[in-house]
């Protein structure tokens, strides 16, 4: 934390368009989520409840209920919340 503090201002934004001024105002849990979450995507680890999908098939509009090659597949993420 204290090297977002030590941040020299006004300097140009990298690639993610994220600002010193943007990281000073961040409350210091905010800054040890996005700390955890660069160091799992450094260390390309996924925790078990991202990597988690449930997949809910959905009917192409004006499309047959009774033919399977109507459906289209739609994975959603079950990502719950948990301290880290």
């Amino acid at each position: 934390m204290s090297i977002v503090k030590k941040l020299k201002k006004k300097k140009a934004p990298g690639y993610n368009l994220i600002t010193d001024q943007i990281l000073k105002k961040l409350p210091d849990k905010g800054i040890v989520y996005l700390t955890q979450l660069f160091a799992m995507l450094r260390l390309n680890f996924i925790p078990p409840p991202w990597n988690t999908t449930l997949i809910k098939m959905i009917l192409k509009p004006g499309k047959n209920l009774d033919d399977p090659k109507f459906y289209k597949p739609t994975s959603l993420l079950l990502i719950q919340t948990t301290s880290l």
